[in-house]
C-alpha cells in the first residue's frame, strides 16, 4: 500500500521547516560575507532556528471510555508495526493522559510513568517534569514490536483502593469501577501521566500525540484541561457510531473541548467510530447507510460542527486493513477521510502560523537588508551616469566621495541618537519590570492561599478565588497602560528615522494577549469553583487542586510576560541598529573604493570598469537575498518592492 496522505504531508512539512532553517543560515552567511551581522541580528536568527528545530505539531484525542481513541491512534500512526502497539483491545486501555513523541534531544526510546500518588502533592505537572526522581522509567526497543507493545501496557495498569483514598486523590468514587475481587474497593489508574518516546518517522518529524482517558480522569486532572489540551493544534473528539452523542460525551465536549480558547489556528474534528458494528445489520446496507447519515447529521447539529468535520469510520477495520494491505477494506473503513482532513487543514494551519508569527521578524530583517543593498546599488548606478558624462572624472569622484562622507556623518549621528534612545527604553523598561514583579504575584498567591484555607464555606472559598483573579487582572491592566506608553514612545523614536527615509516598523509589546489568557483562566476558575464536585470535595483537596492548577497557570502566564519584558530592551531597538549598521558599513565600503579610484589615478574608462565591477558584486548580493526571500516564501506584495536587475542592466548599457 502507498504511503498515507498524512505521512506524506507530515514529511513534506518537516522538509519545508528544514528548508527554512537552511534559508535562515544562508541569510546569516550573507550578512557575515557583507560584514553586516550584528550581535542582535545573530541572536534573533539563532533563536528562530532553534524554535523551528524544536517546534511540534500536537494532535489530542479526546472522548469517553471505550470509544476507541487508542485504537484510532494505532490505526493512524502505528499500523506499520503490523500489530497493536498501544493497548486497545477489549478490556483495559489507556487509563492516564499519555503523550507520545520522539525525544530528539536525548535520541532514545522510553516510557516515563508518574505515580498517581503525586496528586496529593501541591507540585504542578510542570514542576514534576523537572523532578526526575518521581518518574518510573522503562526502556523500550522499537525494533522489537512485541516487547515494545508489552512494555506499553503499563499505561493501562490499575490498582484497587478504598473509596476514601480515591477521593483524596481527586476521583469521584461514584464514577469508579468496583473491584470484583475485593468488595468495598474501587479501581483507579496506577499512573497519573505517561510520556512515551518512540523512534518513529512521524514522531521524529515533529508529530506529537496526546491520548486522554475518559471523563472521570479528565475532570480529576485539571492541568490536563488547563495546560495540555490548549496547546493542541488539532483535537479529535471520538464518539461511538452506534450510540451517537451520549450525556457523558456531551459533558466531555462542553467541559473540555468547547471550553478551549477560540482560535483560527485550532482544528476540531469529531469521529463517529465503530461503524463496523452496523455493517452486518439484517436490514441491509441501505438501511445501515441511512442510519449512519442520520447519526452524522444529528452529531453535527448537537456539537455545532460543520458536517465535513464529522467523520464516520472504523478504527479497528482501518488498522486491520493496513496490516493486511487491504486497500478495499481501508477505503470502506473511512480512516482515509480523517487522514486526509488532518493532512490538509492541520499542516496548512501550522505553516500559516510559522509564516505569520515565527518568520515575521526574520523576513522583515531580510527585506530591510535587501533595501539597504539596493539603495547602495542605485547610488553606484548614479555614479556610473556621472562618469559617463563627466569631463573631469577625478573631480566628480571627489564630489561623490564628499557626498558619501556627508551621508556617513548622518549615520554616525544616528548611532548616537540610538544610544540615547536606548537609555529612554531602559528607563521605561524599569517601569514595566516593576509592574511584572514576581514578588507582587507571590504575595497575591500567598494571600489567596491563606484565605482559601481559612474559609469555612464554599461561598467563602469562591470569593477568595474571585478576589485573586480580580487582583491579578487589575495589575495586568495597569501593566497594559504602561506598555501602551512604551509602544508610543518607541513609535516616536522610529518616526524620527522614518523622516530621514528609513521606514522601519517598531516592535510592540502585545499585552492584550496576556489579558486574553487571564480572562480564559478566569472563566475556568468560575467553572472550577461552581462545579458540584468541587463543592462536595473536602476543603483541603479544593485548595490543593486550585493552587496546583489555576494558580500555576497564572504563574506561567506571569513568567511569559516577564520574559517578554526582559527581552524587550534589546528587541525594541534591534531593527534600528541593524538598519543603521548595514547602511554605515556599505557606505564605508564605497568610500574605500572611491578613495582607491582617486589615489590610483585611473582613467575615466578604467573608473567605469571598476564601478561596474562593484555594481556586479551588488547585483550578486541582491540576487542572493532575493533567492533567500523567495525560499522563505515572502508575500508577493513584499517581493514587488525589489528592483529589477535586468532593467537596471539595460539602463547601464545605455549610460555607457
Amino acid at each position: 500500500m502507498k504511503e498515507s496522505e498524512l505521512s506524506s504531508q507530515v514529511g513534506a512539512h518537516w522538509a519545508w521547516k528544514q528548508s527554512l532553517v537552511e534559508s535562515i543560515c544562508r541569510y546569516e552567511e550573507w550578512l557575515k560575507k557583507n560584514q553586516l551581522l550584528t550581535e542582535e541580528a545573530n541572536s534573533r536568527l539563532q533563536e528562530t532556528i532553534h524554535t523551528l528545530g524544536n517546534e511540534d505539531t500536537l494532535i489530542a484525542f479526546v472522548g469517553e471510555f471505550s470509544r476507541g481513541k487508542t485504537e484510532l491512534i494505532n490505526a493512524l500512526f502505528f499500523a506499520d508495526y503490523d500489530q497493536r502497539i498501544l493497548p486497545s483491545k477489549a478490556g483495559r486501555t489507556t487509563m492516564c493522559p499519555t503523550e507520545i513523541f520522539y525525544d530528539r534531544q536525548d535520541q532514545r526510546c522510553y516510557i516515563k510513568l508518574l505515580p498517581i500518588e503525586t496528586r496529593q502533592a501541591d507540585t504542578s505537572m510542570k514542576e514534576l517534569n523537572e523532578l526526575g526522581d518521581w518518574w518510573h522509567e522503562v526502556e523500550i526497543d522499537p525494533s522489537k514490536p512485541e516487547t515494545m507493545a508489552e512494555a506499553l501496557k503499563q499505561v493501562s495498569k490499575v490498582k484497587s483502593v478504598p473509596p476514601k483514598q480515591a477521593e483524596e486523590l481527586g476521583f469521584d468514587p461514584h464514577h469508579l469501577e468496583k473491584c470484583a475481587e475485593a468488595p468495598g474497593l474501587v479501581i483507579i489508574p496506577c499512573w497519573r501521566h505517561a510520556i512515551i518516546s518512540i523512534e518513529h518517522p512521524l514522531l521524529q518529524q515533529g508529530l506529537r500525540i496526546l491520548d486522554t482517558p475518559g471523563l472521570n480522569a479528565l475532570g480529576s486532572e485539571p492541568e490536563l484541561t488547563l495546560n495540555m489540551l490548549p496547546k493542541a493544534q488539532a483535537v479529535v473528539f471520538v464518539l461511538a457510531a452506534d450510540t451517537g452523542v451520549t450525556a457523558s460525551d456531551m459533558e466531555v465536549w462542553e467541559s473540555h473541548i468547547g471550553a478551549l480558547p477560540q482560535s483560527r489556528y485550532l482544528v476540531k474534528y469529531a469521529v463517529m467510530n465503530k461503524i463496523d458494528s452496523l455493517w452486518d445489520d439484517i436490514d441491509g446496507p441501505d438501511v445501515v447507510t441511512h442510519s449512519i447519515e442520520q447519526v452524522h447529521r444529528n452529531t453535527a447539529r448537537i456539537l455545532d460542527l460543520s458536517p465535513e468535520d464529522i467523520m464516520p469510520l472504523s478504527a479497528k477495520k482501518g488498522l486491520v486493513a493496513k496490516v493486511r494491505k487491504d486497500s478495499d477494506l481501508l477505503k470502506k473503513s473511512g480512516l482515509l477521510s480523517l487522514e486526509n482532513a488532518l493532512a490538509k487543514r492541520l499542516l496548512s494551519t501550522r505553516e500559516h502560523i510559522i509564516k505569520n508569527k515565527l518568520l515575521k521578524d526574520i523576513t522583515t530583517m531580510a527585506l530591510a537588508s535587501r533595501a539597504t543593498v539596493s539603495g547602495r546599488y542605485q547610488m553606484l548606478h548614479d555614479q556610473l551616469d556621472i562618469l559617463a558624462k563627466a569631463t573631469d572624472s577625478a573631480k566628480e569622484i571627489n564630489r561623490m566621495n564628499e557626498n558619501l562622507r556627508h551621508e556617513y556623518a548622518i549615520y554616525q549621528k544616528k548611532l548616537l541618537t540610538i544610544k540615547s534612545s536606548k537609555n529612554l527604553v531602559k528607563q521605561q523598561w524599569k517601569v514595566l519590570n516593576d509592574k511584572t514583579s514576581a514578588k507582587q504575584l507571590n504575595t497575591a498567591i500567598f494571600e489567596a492561599h491563606h484565605k482559601l484555607r481559612s474559609s469555612w464555606s464554599t461561598l467563602g472559598m469562591g470569593r477568595a478565588i474571585e478576589r485573586f483573579f480580580l487582583h491579578i487582572s487589575n495589575e495586568l491592566h495597569h501593566f497594559h497602560k504602561e506598555s501602551e506608553l512604551a509602544n508610543k514612545m518607541l513609535h516616536g523614536i522610529y518616526g524620527r528615522f522614518e523622516q530621514s527615509g528609513d521606514p522601519i516598523k517598531s516592535p510592540e509589546i502585545d499585552s492584550e494577549r496576556y489579558i486574553k489568557r487571564l480572562d480564559e483562566l478566569h472563566i475556568q476558575a468560575d467553572k472550577f469553583r461552581t462545579q458540584l464536585k468541587t463543592i462536595l470535595t473536602e476543603q483541603n483537596i479544593v485548595v490543593k487542586r486550585f493552587v496546583g492548577t489555576l494558580v500555576n497557570q497564572v504563574k506561567d502566564l506571569h513568567a511569559d510576560l516577564r520574559n517578554e519584558v526582559n527581552h524587550w530592551p534589546n528587541e525594541a531597538i534591534r531593527p534600528l541598529i541593524q538598519n543603521t549598521f548595514e547602511h554605515k558599513r556599505i557606505l564605508e565600503q564605497q568610500m574605500m573604493r572611491l578613495k582607491e579610484l582617486v589615489q590610483t589615478g585611473k582613467t575615466r574608462q578604467q573608473q567605469k570598469v571598476i564601478t561596474e565591477k562593484m555594481m556586479a558584486e551588488f547585483e550578486e548580493n541582491i540576487r542572493t537575498i532575493d533567492e533567500i526571500c523567495r525560499d522563505m516564501q515572502l508575500p508577493s506584495s513584499s517581493r514587488n518592492k525589489v528592483i529589477d536587475l535586468e532593467h537596471a542592466k539595460q539602463n547601464r548599457k545605455k549610460a555607457v
